[in-house]
């Protein structure tokens, strides 16, 4: 089991809430813009993360694994949304 102190969870917390208001503040720039959401949220990633702005460091934040676990979770649940608003007559 992962026992983390304080001192661990600290920058931990910052990264999660950092994704997460950078995607949602991407994503409703990107409808604003009549281009999908997903795009927004992903150049907001690019953004925040070390290619850009650096606000995420990969270096604490992949050291608990935690991060890359919720960023697959991620991915299946938008594979699975994308996959129930599919209509099989247009493919």
């Amino acid at each position: 089991m992962f026992a983390a102190s304080a001192s661990d969870f600290g920058p931990f917390l910052f990264s999660i809430v950092a994704i997460l208001v950078a995607a949602k503040i991407g994503g409703e720039l990107a409808e604003r813009l009549k281009v999908p959401s997903v795009l927004g949220e992903i150049l907001a990633g690019i953004a925040i993360g070390p290619s850009a702005l650096n606000l995420v460091d990969l270096n604490d934040v992949l050291t608990s694994n935690s991060v890359t676990i919720l960023a697959e979770l991620g991915v299946l649940l938008l594979l699975l949304q994308v996959g129930m608003e599919m209509d099989l007559a247009e493919l």
